[in-house]
């Protein structure tokens, strides 16, 4: 008897339990899917700001509250007065949605100043700074596009850039877990602006006293006949 009634204990608890383990089993699904999900952005490429305000646009037009769709994310009813097709739907949000989420992991571009420098040697000083989130600047000064692990890419500083007449900084944003933000191209123009050349004056003709005036006209004495 008595072990009747402990089979019957453990079956209790084992189908008490038994709910326990199903959200369990659920949330660890869920979570699988989550970090996936999370890996496949992180390696995903970056996208364009044309991209983002593409899909964003798209947004506006969203599906009107307690519209009936069906399992495309079409209408089943005739659209509100405001509403209009396309807005996006199932199969093209998940795509649209990585995209911006790999977005908003790129960096804002670098703030940057130009100044005449007050070295010698250097005609302009080139201060680069990060703007939050970002928390560093990388640049080049050969044209190349700033990478990391480039010989060609340096790390600015509080110190300005010191560049010659007609040269060229490409900076970037970076910062750990962010993609590097769009690159930022300035030209340092010439010190000296040659001035427009004038155009030549040439000095009035003068009447002379055997001239004459005959409707705004200039004739001399032989014209007026």
């Amino acid at each position: 008897m008595s072990e009747f009634s402990a089979r019957s204990e453990k079956r209790r608890r084992v189908q008490t339990l038994l709910p326990v383990f199903q959200e369990l089993e659920d949330l660890a699904h869920t979570g699988a899917q989550l970090c996936k999900r999370s890996r496949d952005l992180q390696r995903a490429a970056p996208v364009n700001l044309e991209e983002i305000c593409h899909f964003a646009s798209q947004l506006r037009m969203g599906v009107p509250a307690k519209l009936p769709l069906d399992a495309k994310s079409l209408p089943l009813a005739p659209l509100p007065a405001g509403f209009w097709l396309p807005f996006p739907t199932l199969e093209e949000e998940i795509p649209n949605a990585t995209a911006l989420a790999t977005g908003l992991r790129r960096c804002p571009p670098p703030h940057v100043s130009l100044q005449p420098s007050q070295t010698s040697g250097a005609a302009w000083a080139v201060q680069l700074r990060a703007l939050p989130p970002a928390t560093s600047v990388l640049f080049t000064v050969d044209g190349s596009v700033p990478r990391l692990g480039s010989k060609s890419t340096m790390q600015a500083t509080q110190a300005p850039v010191l560049l010659a007449e007609g040269a060229q900084v490409c900076a970037v944003a970076a910062a750990a877990g962010k993609h590097l933000s769009d690159v930022i191209t300035v030209k340092t123009p010439n010190a000296k602006v040659a001035a427009p050349s004038e155009p030549a004056k040439v000095a009035p003709k003068k009447a002379t006293s055997k001239s004459s005036f005959r409707n705004d006209l200039l004739l001399a004495d032989s014209d007026d006949d």
